[in-house]
């Protein structure tokens, strides 16, 4: 808990040297290659909108229905508005793995890791506070890879 507590700092543009400004490096010809995905337009009710039809790949019906309704439950509180104005990006809080299992709980977004009955009770740059019934848990951003995509990108 006392992980949670602490928000890291983000480096700055003044305190991170690139490649170029360091003295003992070399720049190296190869051109920079982004190893996150692409920013995406946020409109939460479109999001909301497609996985309420249930009609995607990779899980089932019963799954997308679960997901949809904890991601309707992070609009109707603004956990996901709040979410999003700390920085979070569409993959933190809806991205899956494109290959199966495609909502691993080490890969997947936010609404993947929600059971009936969790409610979301703080939203900070680092992750959420979760409190279900008899307890509470904290859930984790984590570093996104080019294997992370929104659902609706999942091959058939």
């Amino acid at each position: 808990m006392r992980r949670w507590l602490r928000d890291p700092v983000a480096e700055t543009a003044e305190t991170a040297l690139t490649p170029a400004q360091h003295p003992d490096r070399k720049v190296s010809a190869l051109p920079a290659v982004s190893a996150t995905p692409p920013r995406v337009a946020l409109d939460l009710d479109a999001w909301a909108d497609v996985l309420r039809t249930g009609d995607l790949p990779g899980l089932t019906l019963e799954r997308w229905a679960a997901v949809s309704d904890a991601l309707a439950h992070l609009i109707v509180t603004g956990a996901a508005a709040k979410a999003l104005e700390r920085g979070w990006e569409a993959f933190d809080l809806i991205g899956v793995q494109r290959r199966p299992p495609h909502d691993a709980s080490h890969v997947a977004g936010l609404v993947f890791g929600m059971r009936p009955g969790d409610v979301v009770t703080d939203v900070r740059r680092s992750g959420c506070l979760i409190t279900y019934q008899g307890g509470r848990h904290v859930w984790l951003r984590r570093a996104l890879t080019l294997d992370t995509c929104l659902p609706w990108d999942l091959p058939a």
